[in-house]
C-alpha cells in the first residue's frame, strides 16, 4: 500500500512503503512533512495495518523533513494503543528537526530509536 496526501501547498507526506517482514510486524516508510494537514492520512494507514493487531510497528522517519505538534499527537496516541504492542522509530538520531521535536515533547524517551529497520527488528 502506498498513500500520498498533499497537505499545505508547500508540504505533503507519503507512506512510501508498507513492509510486513514477518508475522505481526509492520514497517511504514514515511517521507515528507508530518503536520496538521497530513497526519490524518498517516493515522488512517496505521489504523488499517493495525486492524488485526500487530506486535511491532516500525516507523522509518529518516525522510521526514518536518514534524509539527500533530505528529507528536499521533505518536502519543500510539502509546498503549489497542492493536499495537510496541512502536519503534528508525532514524530519529539522523534527523535534526524530528529529533528536536521528540526531545522537547519527551517522546524520544518513550520510543526506541534505531539506526536501521533491521536493528529495530532484531
Amino acid at each position: 500500500m502506498t498513500i500520498s496526501s498533499s497537505g499545505s501547498p508547500s508540504g505533503s507526506i507519503c507512506v512510501s512503503a508498507v513492509h510486513r517482514p514477518s508475522p505481526g510486524v509492520v514497517v511504514l516508510d514515511l517521507t515528507g512533512e508530518l503536520d496538521i494537514a497530513t497526519t490524518p492520512s498517516v493515522a488512517a494507514c496505521i489504523d488499517e495495518v493495525a486492524a488485526d493487531g500487530i506486535e511491532h510497528l516500525v516507523l522509518d522517519v529518516r525522510d521526514v523533513s518536518f514534524m509539527a505538534s500533530s505528529g507528536v499527537g499521533l505518536l502519543f496516541g500510539l502509546l498503549n494503543r489497542d492493536g499495537i504492542a510496541a512502536v519503534h522509530l528508525v532514524g530519529v538520531h539522523r534527523n535534526d528537526q524530528v529529533r528536536r521535536v521528540l526531545d522537547v515533547s519527551g517522546l524520544r524517551l518513550l520510543f526506541p530509536d534505531h539506526g536501521s529497520v533491521e536493528d529495530a527488528l532484531a
